[in-house]
């Protein structure tokens, strides 16, 4: 994107007008042919450039446009680390300057960045959330249609960019409907709690246990029985042991939100079925759900299923339906 050279406006600014221009330089002078030798003083203009926004204030961003816009999309490719510290840091810069200039300004640099390495678009991942509440709804729609592209990554390897992007999933839940977020959120959350590592699981989990309370909350219960019939169909009686232990995993997020009538109406039966699972760690972790539940509810079956696992075999599971204290998160790719 080529940016028109212009007279520097007159903008009222708390700053001296030759430091701002001393700033803005550092990125308007670089070497063309040689702009690699400017990597660092560009990285570092990059970096104080939301303190330089938040201090000129939402007025004065007439004179740092062309900056911005110079170091977001008018450097080589190889400088991913300037893109990068930018893509971290647009929402802050969102904030400063309200959703006009939002839109008007940096959706073209945005949507660069969600088709940019995977470097550059964990650090715009990290508060997607946050730079989305300072669009319109319009543009909101229009992130809908790239999540698939926001969830690829380079390097399957990465599972830090997919956990980063399911922890990120509850809170963009917050900001579109209930039927967007069954559409267009929900499968991806469900499609993440398959991952094959715990850490990307156990994000998921958290953010399936927020979207069905926001699906519970509707008069309209469609989305919300289909989504834990889904849970229980593909989890609970699965030949897989991750999944049942998954199973048990998306009932303690529940319990830990507090869902006990979630748990009471909708999982409890199929919970109860796995007090006898053949695998120890299925049982520990059911032994730590009936606890939590116990304390909240009244369930004689209940009772009897956890002192049913208070006498088991194995002394884990004996341990862990006795006290409430979470046992290590299952290793990745268990």
């Amino acid at each position: 994107m080529d940016i028109e050279t212009s007279d520097v406006p007159s903008v009222s600014s708390p700053v001296p007008g030759a430091l701002i221009d001393c700033y803005t330089s550092m990125a308007s002078n670089v070497d063309e042919n040689n702009p690699r030798q400017d990597d660092d003083i560009l990285t570092h203009c990059a970096y104080a450039f939301p303190g330089v926004v938040y201090t000129l204030g939402k007025d004065s961003w007439s004179l740092l446009r062309n900056t911005y816009l110079t170091l977001a999309e008018n450097l080589p490719h190889s400088m991913s680390n300037v893109r990068q510290t930018l893509a971290c840091s647009l929402h802050e810069i969102a904030h400063v300057i309200g959703p006009e200039q939002t839109e008007q300004d940096l959706i073209h640099p945005f949507n660069n960045f969600i088709y940019d390495i995977d470097s550059v678009k964990i650090g715009l991942l990290k508060n997607l959330s946050k730079f989305l509440q300072n669009v319109s709804p319009r543009y909101r729609q229009e992130l809908l249609q790239q999540m698939k592209e926001i969830q690829k990554c380079e390097d399957r390897k990465n599972w830090r960019y997919r956990q980063t992007f399911a922890s990120q999933l509850p809170h963009l839940s917050e900001l579109y409907t209930t039927k967007e977020v069954y559409e267009h959120i929900q499968p991806i959350v469900l499609n993440l709690t398959v991952d094959q590592v715990s850490q990307v699981r156990q994000a998921s989990f958290t953010a399936l246990s927020k979207l069905i309370q926001k699906f519970k909350n509707q008069s309209e219960t469609e989305y919300y029985e289909t989504t834990c019939e889904t849970i229980r169909t593909k989890f609970a009686s699965s030949n897989k042991f991750t999944y049942r232990q998954s199973y048990v995993l998306i009932c303690l997020e529940l319990l830990q939100d507090e869902q006990y009538d979630v748990i009471d109406t909708s999982f409890v039966n199929e919970l109860l079925e796995l007090v006898t699972d053949r695998t120890p760690n299925v049982r520990l972790w059911v032994g730590q759900a009936l606890l939590l539940l116990q304390k909240n509810t009244k369930n004689d079956q209940v009772e009897k299923s956890l002192l049913e696992l208070q006498n088991d075999s194995d002394i884990d599971v004996r341990h862990y339906s006795t006290h409430v204290n979470s046992p290590v998160t299952p290793a990745v790719g268990t």
